[in-house]
């Protein structure tokens, strides 16, 4: 199950950054000026502070980076959330809910939130969310590895989940 201790093993730092200017015009060069394409790679920078390193998975809602804070000097998860099949409208309403449960999930303070720490937007208009960078594995993958789970450990494995879901409501 996952840690607050540092980043998966192989994360890679040093790329060179581009400066976020040049990857709106590499963009607008591909896809033509204010198309919205958003086709990320590793060592783009997103809103001049988060050089995507490596992918770490993809899901239905979008994709999520090994990134590195470039101001802070810290790794964290980058979260994108793909908007591009909604009309323009819902894009809008979606990235303002988004960003209205960032905020209320940032104030949490809880060991079994992962917390948000900022809030973005691509250079094609999706939304990010920054999160603390967990080591681990997650449940699933968890049960899977170690099959059922005696009385006493699905206790101790879902009480903090409990606390957390208190804590949020």
């Amino acid at each position: 199950m996952s840690t607050r201790k540092g980043a998966p093993a192989g994360a890679t730092a040093g790329a060179v950054p581009i400066r976020p200017s040049d990857r709106v015009r590499k963009v607008e060069a591909i896809a033509g000026p204010g198309a919205e394409h958003d086709e990320l790679s590793p060592g783009d920078v997103l809103e001049d502070k988060y050089l995507l390193l490596s992918p770490l998975g993809t899901g239905g809602m979008g994709d999520v980076w090994l990134a590195q804070n470039m101001a802070l000097d810290v790794k964290v998860a980058l979260k994108v959330l793909r908007f591009e099949d909604q009309p323009a409208v819902m894009r809008r309403e979606l990235r303002q809910r988004l960003l209205q449960e960032a905020r209320t999930a940032a104030k949490l303070g809880h060991p079994a939130i992962v917390r948000i720490t900022d809030f973005g937007e691509t250079p094609a208009g999706n939304a990010f969310l920054v999160m603390e960078l967990l080591d681990g594995e997650d449940l699933y993958t968890f049960l899977e590895r170690k099959g059922r789970l005696s009385a006493v450990k699905a206790v101790r494995t879902l009480l903090p989940i409990a606390h957390a879901l208190a804590a949020a409501h």
